[in-house]
């Protein structure tokens, strides 16, 4: 169905207003989904009444523009959606799609080819067969050694991927199926983040922070643990397995996103994405109450323009059960006072709260041995 660049606008101007949230108002305009409206919003934000109205030509972009694209996002200083608005591509889902074909088959990818060749056919894993239930959780937390350190990494997954086996993961990484309580199928290969003390049946509002809190409660014995999930993967490579072995790193982080003008201003709207202003504010307020200290260095850091794009990280042990004991304190903390309050949350904003929150601590605590390392584009 074609929108017209008034109807959009229409809803845009509401959304502005505050008369509504994104589910409210794809509701009232039959707007069907949230994306589609997410979408609007991020092309109004980024190319303003432009960014809103049909474009009745397809835009081709030859291989060389396609390659500056894809090492633009590739050198981390800016996410799908800073990337696509400096190079003005309209959908940030493009430059998605380009560093996928990139990672893949290289610049080969965007060859011409000569009309009528036949495309290579799609090649789908089997189906495989559900796992034992005498299947031991410890048979796939056996940490390998890293020189004369042990890293444990898990790696959130979601049901929607069938096998990872021909996946090419590190050697210390470990998928693990988030919301496995939720999910109607077992996967083999994987752990499962219901084992043990966990959330997992909070995956809707925690998405990939069930596996963080699963790691946290469970965790095997080793020097470093970590949390990536199915989409990047940390580059280890080069000094920081070196700092890794001899243990002379905190934490290594990914690579910090540019928010302009700064990140308070980005939840100026009554909603963004999944994470309501209503839920920032009281974010702040539990600082103020139960870390001071914490409250004060989080307004500072909102008033600057760069942040951590995710829930991704490698620490020391110790530091990172001090960092999912407080990540998970203030949660529970927002996600009790929403309930109380009888308040219905979107998908995944608990774990759109804790991407600030990662930030704040690892901001606060300065005397943290920490590094940023890129991130590798899983799938």
């Amino acid at each position: 169905m074609k929108y017209t660049y008034e109807f959009k606008r229409q809803v845009i101007d509401d959304y502005l207003a505050g008369r509504g949230g994104v589910l409210a108002l794809s509701k009232r305009y039959g707007i069907p989904g949230k994306s589609l409206l997410h979408q609007w919003i991020t092309a109004y934000r980024k190319f303003g009444d432009d960014g809103l109205k049909t474009s009745w030509t397809r835009e081709v972009y030859d291989a060389e523009f396609k390659q500056k694209a894809v090492e633009m996002y590739l050198a981390g200083l800016d996410s799908y959606e800073g990337a696509a608005a400096k190079l003005h591509i309209r959908n940030p889902a493009t430059l998605n799609r380009w560093v996928k074909e990139y990672q893949e088959h290289g610049v080969s990818a965007w060859e011409v080819r000569p009309r009528g060749r036949p495309r290579k056919s799609a090649v789908f894993p089997e189906t495989l067969p559900e796992p034992e239930k005498s299947q031991a959780l410890e048979v796939t937390m056996m940490p390998k050694k890293l020189e004369d350190a042990s890293v444990f990494i898990a790696m959130a997954c979601s049901g929607r991927h069938v096998s990872v086996r021909n996946w090419k993961l590190p050697p210390d990484v470990y998928p693990v199926l988030g919301g496995a309580a939720l999910a109607p199928k077992r996967l083999p290969e994987m752990s499962y983040d219901d084992f043990g003390k966990n959330i997992s049946k909070e995956h809707p509002l925690y998405a990939e922070l069930t596996v963080t809190y699963w790691l946290h409660k469970n965790a095997p014995k080793v020097d470093y643990l970590g949390v990536c999930d199915e989409h990047r993967c940390f580059l280890v490579t080069g000094g920081f397995r070196k700092a890794l072995m001899a243990q002379d790193v905190d934490v290594i982080l990914p690579r910090a996103r540019i928010q302009l003008p700064n990140i308070e201003a980005y939840f100026n709207p009554m909603v963004t994405g999944a994470l309501q202003r209503r839920d920032y504010e009281r974010m702040l307020e539990l600082l103020d109450t139960k870390e001071p200290a914490m409250a004060a260095c989080a307004r500072r850091l909102f008033q600057q323009e760069f942040g951590l794009p995710s829930n991704l990280l490698i620490a020391r042990k110790d530091v990172f059960h001090d960092y999912a004991a407080f990540l998970f304190l203030m949660l529970e903390a927002v996600h009790q006072r929403n309930k109380a309050d009888k308040i219905q949350q979107e998908p995944r904003s608990l774990a759109a709260l804790g991407e600030l929150l990662t930030s704040v601590y690892f901001a606060y605590h300065k005397e943290l041995k920490i590094q940023h390392a890129h991130t590798h584009l899983m799938a």
